[in-house]
């Protein structure tokens, strides 16, 4: 850093307004000021994490004591990117909300917060409410015309398609920042999205071009001393060493992401140091250590409440129990692991997301109130939809019941008059057929009338013309002449009219009542209920089984 970075200007805040929090006293402090200060606390917000505090604090008191309100929502700023450097999520993004929610702050400030507290929000695994500030933010830079935050945002977005699996949206998003980035001189956003592409390729299987983007990367932010991104190259260039059991090479990258988190102060990062330092032993077989830094890794986690990383640790020394035989650890770890998914799976992304909306109020006034225009709107349609639909199911349902009442009346009609005929008719003979005449066609039919009422021939499902003749001493021919002659069109609609009548006799009886439609036509001759259903409604109007049910109420109403 230069020497008016390292020197005078720190000097100068102490000089002028005090590291402890004193008012500026007969001082004439300049907005440059401020934003110089403004300038140290983000350079130093990762790798002096408490001195960038002190510039923070220093500059808030100054833009507090002489109403420069811009210049407040900037140290906000600041003490969010600090508490991010730091692990510390949810405090971080209680700063973001005072500038998103302030008036004082332009849309450059409000998209900047939103952007990184949709960074917290992803570390936290809240998709749901990553998702939603990403969006936020990348509609204020497009309302700005600014490429070059609109496509910072898109690698955030690209990252956290890539978590949702959405590999192609997360592929496509990267690659367009990208491209981007490769015609600015800004490194580290340039850098950004080769550590992604690397994850992509890894995940995706293509391995040569994994190693070439993290390498790139790694190159990157080293020479800009970005360790927390430095880091996580290094974590992910562990991940390629150990699909290639390289126990050799991921160590010594182990090694550089150790020496590395010297370098700041972030439980985020010591987390993920510890876990994937775990993940290097247990591939050298030392299970001692690759179990001590599971656990330093899952408490870390457990402190600062990120139960999704958490899981992830306790399924890794999991197995790592499982390969020494620890049954026993195994088991309590593995219920560990299946206690934190149930909890998980029981949070929807919605629940979270409304739990942004209602809890931190990031809507303003007019959105609210366009909201719930929008909702009455789509409410009164609803209404409406509603309203209609109801007043053609009531519309419905009187002419159902109107049609019901009618077919039951009808059906009734039918059942008397059914009721009227058996009583009238001595045996189950047709009524087409009800004296023998004096032809010789006409005396044929009455002697197989009677032959069939004696012998209850009908009653055999396997009777036929053939066998009936038979059973006469005649021909085929002279006996389908002798039905046809008395009015009835073929011999299986002449035999089923004595198994109807039988079966409505049967009925009227009331001494077979718990038998089925189907065991009642099989009795008087049918083979199913098929046949005998369709026989008896062309005979009778009805069907079998309404006739019965009209028969049963009736004999209910008469007891």
């Amino acid at each position: 850093m230069s020497y008016l970075k390292n020197v005078f200007l720190p000097v100068f805040a102490l000089l002028s307004f005090g590291f402890g929090g004193a008012r500026a006293q007969n001082q004439t402090v300049t907005r440059d000021s401020v934003k110089k200060l403004h300038e140290l606390a983000i350079a130093d917000a990762y790798s002096e994490p408490d001195r960038a505090f002190e510039y923070a604090a220093a500059s808030l008191e100054l833009s507090q004591a002489n109403g420069f309100k811009k210049e407040e929502q900037r140290s906000y700023y600041c003490y969010g990117l600090i508490y991010y450097y730091k692990g510390y999520y949810v405090i971080s993004n209680d700063y973001y909300r005072l500038i998103i929610g302030s008036r004082e702050s332009d849309a450059e400030q409000k998209s900047a917060a939103w952007n990184n507290m949709g960074i917290n929000f992803e570390t936290l695994n809240l998709l749901d409410s990553a998702l939603y500030a990403y969006q936020e933010s990348m509609k204020l830079d497009k309302s700005l015309g600014d490429l070059k935050s609109e496509n910072m945002v898109r690698i955030n977005t690209g990252m956290l398609y890539f978590k949702l699996r959405r590999m192609s949206k997360a592929f496509g998003d990267t690659k367009k920042a990208l491209d981007y980035f490769t015609g600015t001189k800004d490194s580290s956003n340039l850098a950004l999205c080769y550590l992604n592409l690397g994850l992509y390729y890894a995940v995706t299987g293509k391995t040569d071009s994994a190693w070439i983007n993290n390498n790139k990367s790694e190159e990157i932010y080293g020479l800009l001393g970005d360790y927390p991104n430095l880091i996580l190259a290094y974590i992910n260039e562990i991940d390629l060493w150990s699909g290639k059991k390289n126990t050799a090479r991921a160590y010594e990258t182990y090694q550089k992401a150790k020496q590395a988190l010297t370098r700041i102060e972030s439980p985020y990062h010591t987390a993920a140091v510890h876990g994937i330092g775990s993940q290097v032993y247990a591939l050298a077989g030392q299970y001692d250590s690759a179990i001590a830094h599971s656990y330093l890794a899952v408490n870390a986690y457990n402190e600062m409440g990120i139960p999704e990383r958490s899981k992830i640790e306790y399924f890794s020394l999991a197995k790592i129990y499982a390969e020494i035989g620890e049954k026993d650890k195994f088991v309590r770890t593995i219920d560990k692991y299946d206690s934190l998914s149930e909890t998980l799976r029981t949070t929807s992304l919605n629940n979270r997301l409304a739990e942004m909306e209602v809890k931190y109020k990031l809507d303003s006034k007019n959105k609210e109130i366009k909201t719930g225009q929008a909702l009455l709107k789509e409410q009164q349609k609803l209404i409406i939809v509603i309203s209609v639909c109801t007043l053609i199911l009531l519309i419905g349902l009187v002419k159902t019941y109107s049609l019901y009442t009618k077919v039951k009346t009808a059906n009734r009609s039918l059942y008397l008059k059914n009721r009227e005929l058996m009583e009238t008719v001595p045996a189950a003979v047709p009524e087409a057929v009800s004296e023998e005449t004096k032809t010789e066609e006409n005396g044929l039919l009455a002697r197989f009338q009677r032959v069939l009422t004696e012998k209850q021939l009908f009653k055999n499902a396997e009777l036929n013309l053939k066998s009936a003749s038979m059973e006469l001493g005649t021909n085929e021919k002279y006996l389908s002449q002798a039905i046809n002659s008395g009015g009835i069109d073929n011999f299986n609609t002449y035999i089923n009219r004595f198994r109807v009548n039988e079966a409505r006799r049967i009925i009227m009886d009331g001494r077979h009542n718990d038998i089925s439609i189907e065991e009642l036509g099989m009795m008087v001759g049918f083979s199913n209920r098929h046949t005998f259903s369709r026989a008896f409604t062309q005979e009778t109007g009805i069907s079998p089984s309404v006739f019965r049910k009209i028969h049963l109420t009736d004999s209910v109403l008469r007891s």
